[in-house]
C-alpha cells in the first residue's frame, strides 16, 4: 500500500507504509547495481523494523517507469509542524546507505520529502553516499553535519605476495613466532572461515558466547544476545544462503579467541561485529585473522576489505585507506529557525522511552 505520490517528468515517488514481495524484490535489484553496504538491502531494513516495531515506518522510493531508481526506509515521528524521519537501519553497528542509481534519483527523493515536510536525521551514513551528498549540496536545505567515525579500509593486493605485502617484515616475523610457540606448546593457532547458513547455525552458540565476552566489562552492545541477536541471526543467514557470508574465527587450543563478522557486497567484504576474549590477546588475534583474511579475499575475488564501524587497533595498522561515517540532521526548505531547530531535532531523533530508562539504570 502507498499514498503521497509525487511526480515529475521523470520520475514517480511514492510513499510506502509496509514491504510487499514487489517491491522487496525490486529494492534487492536496485541494492545490487547501486548499494555499496550491507544496510541498502531490503532484509536488513525490513528485519530493523521487525524488531523496532517503530509506529510509522516509511519506504520512499523513486520510480522511473518501471524501474526502481532511489529507496530510502525510515521510521517516522510527529516534531512539532514537521515529521522527523530517522533511518530504520540506525544504531546497529553497521554503516547506513540510501541507495540512488544517479543523482536525478536522489534530488527526486529530497524533492518528495521537502514538499511533505519531513526533516531527517541520517545516522553512520558513509559520506561517499550519492543522496548524502545530493541533500548536503542543496542550499534550501538546513543541515547540520558531524564525523562520527573513521572507517578503516583495505585494498586487498591484485598481485605480488598477497597479505606479507600490508605488514613490515617484522610484524611477520612476530606472527609466526606466535604461531610457532603455540604449536610446540600444544595450542595451534587455526583460523577458519564459516560461509554456509549450515555452518552457522552449528557455531552460533559458541559465537554467542564469545559476543557476550568480547563486551563485558565495557560500554558495547552485544548485538548477539536478545533482543539484537532476534535482528543480526537471520540477516546472517540470509546472507549465508545467498553466499555472501564470511565469519572469520580464530581458535587457540581448540577454543575460540576471536572473531570477525563480514559481508560481502559485489567485490567488497564488509565488517559488521568483532569480538576477542582478551585472555587471548598476547596472540594478537586481529592481526592473525588478518593475515589469513587479506589471502582469502584475493582468492575469492575481493578486492576491497571494509573494517566498518568501531576503532580496533588491528584495523589502523593493516589500512590503507580511510572515509569518514557522518551524522546528519536536516531541516526542510522554508523552516523558520531552522539552525535553533538542528540540535533539537537531533536529539527528538535519537531520545526514546527505552534510551531514557537506560541512562536512568546507568547511573
Amino acid at each position: 500500500m502507498s499514498d503521497g505520490n509525487e511526480s515529475d517528468t521523470d520520475a514517480t515517488v511514492r510513499f510506502h507504509h509496509e514491504v510487499d514481495a514487489g517491491l522487496a524484490a525490486e529494492w534487492a535489484d536496485l541494492a545490487g547495481r547501486a548499494g555499496g553496504h550491507v544496510s541498502s538491502r531490503p532484509d536488513y531494513a525490513r528485519g530493523a523494523v521487525a524488531i523496532r516495531k517503530p509506529r510509522r515506518p516509511l519506504v520512499v522510493t523513486v520510480h522511473r517507469g518501471t524501474r526502481l531508481a532511489a529507496v530510502a526506509p525510515f521510521a517516522v515521528r510527529r516534531f512539532g509542524p514537521f515529521r522527523l524521519a530517522r533511518l530504520t537501519g540506525d544504531d546497529f553497528g553497521m554503516i547506513n546507505e540510501i541507495v540512488a542509481e544517479d543523482d536525478a534519483a536522489a534530488d527526486a527523493l529530497w524533492s518528495a520529502l521537502a514538499a511533505h515536510r519531513v526533516a531527517v536525521f541520517l545516522g553512520a551514513m558513509d559520506e561517499r553516499n550519492r543522496a548524502l551528498r545530493r541533500l548536503r549540496e542543496k542550499t534550501d536545505w538546513a543541515s547540520s553535519c558531524e564525523v562520527g567515525h573513521v572507517v578503516t579500509v583495505v585494498d586487498v593486493p591484485a598481485t605480488g605476495p598477497g597479505a606479507i605485502g600490508l605488514r613490515s617484515r617484522g610484524s611477520r616475523r612476530r606472527l609466526r613466532a606466535t604461531r610457532h610457540r603455540h604449536v610446540e606448546a600444544g595450542t595451534p593457532l587455526a583460523v577458519e572461515f564459516l560461509t554456509t547458513a549450515a555452518e552457522l547455525d552449528d557455531r552460533w552458540n559458541d559465537m554467542v558466547r564469545l559476543s557476550a565476552i568480547g563486551v563485558a566489562g565495557h560500554p558495547r552492545t552485544d548485538f548477539l544476545a536478545p533482543p539484537l541477536g532476534d535482528f543480526v541471526r537471520p540477516v546472517l543467514q540470509r546472507e549465508a544462503e545467498a553466499g555472501r557470508l564470511v565469519v572469520v574465527t580464530l581458535a587457540v587450543g581448540g577454543t575460540s579467541a576471536a572473531q570477525l563478522l563480514m559481508i560481502r557486497s559485489g567485490h567488497t567484504l564488509e565488517g559488521w561485529l568483532t569480538h576477542f576474549d582478551p585472555a587471548f590477546s598476547e596472540v594478537q588475534p586481529g592481526h592473525q585473522m588478518m593475515e589469513a583474511l587479506v589471502d582469502h579475499a584475493r582468492a575469492t575475488g575481493v578486492d576491497t576489505i571494509d573494517l566498518g564501524i568501531g576503532p580496533t587497533g588491528f584495523k589502523k595498522a593493516w589500512g590503507t585507506r580511510e572515509y569518514a561515517s557522518l551524522t546528519v540532521t536536516s531541516m526542510p526548505p522554508g523552516t523558520h529557525g531552522a539552525r535553533y531547530l538542528l540540535p533539537v531535532a537531533r536529539r527528538a531523533a535519537t531520545v526514546t522511552p527505552k534510551s531514557i530508562v537506560r541512562r536512568i539504570l546507568r547511573r
